[in-house]
């Protein structure tokens, strides 16, 4: 008789000293083997059970129906491992990545440029407001100033970067707005 433990799938019985047997169609969803059980230790048999807590039942469905999520391409998909490129592809993988780290390292130098067309007390408050997510009356408490003086300075910055809108929001940098933080501009 197999003995159902912690309500877990996996059937097993003690039958001697860290002894086990396990049955191998409830350990495993496709049992490939011949036999129908399996004799194990206690660190084996905790591992199976280890494992088993930790496998969610989303997993066990997708694994079941050979459904795996799928990259959008095949450069994410080898980037993931999940496809092996040909010596060909690596080298056409490792020059993309050059040039998509060239052009971001552009856009950035053009980010931190917009930026400069900033003053310090803009540029500070346009980060305090878009990346640390605080109003303006707790950036006024913060810098000792009045709550209209702090949306005078968000004006007066949107006005200042209004043209390279649509740049900022295509940029690959998409973190740009960290880059207000910046002191040294």
């Amino acid at each position: 008789m197999f003995i159902h433990k912690d309500g877990k799938k996996i059937s097993y019985k003690k039958i001697g000293e860290n002894k086990y047997l396990v049955n191998l169609n409830t350990a495993y969803d496709n049992n490939c083997s011949e036999q129908e059980n399996v004799e194990v230790t206690g660190e084996v048999l905790a591992i199976m059970l280890d494992y088993e807590r930790k496998e969610t039942n989303h997993d066990r469905v997708m694994r079941k129906r050979h459904l795996v999520e799928m990259p959008s391409n095949d450069y994410e998909a080898a980037k993931k491992g999940m496809v092996l490129p040909s010596a060909e592809d690596i080298l056409l993988l490792e020059e993309i990545r050059l040039e998509e780290e060239a052009q971001a390292k552009k856009e950035k130098e053009y980010i931190i440029e917009i930026i400069s067309f900033l003053t310090p007390t803009e540029r500070r408050r346009l980060y305090l407001r878009s990346y640390k997510k605080l109003n303006a009356e707790k950036i006024a408490d913060l810098e000792g100033v009045t709550s209209p003086a702090v949306r005078w300075s968000w004006r007066n910055a949107r006005k200042k970067i209004e043209p390279y809108r649509d740049f900022l929001q295509r940029t690959i940098v998409k973190d740009w707005v960290s880059l207000l933080n910046c002191t040294n501009l």
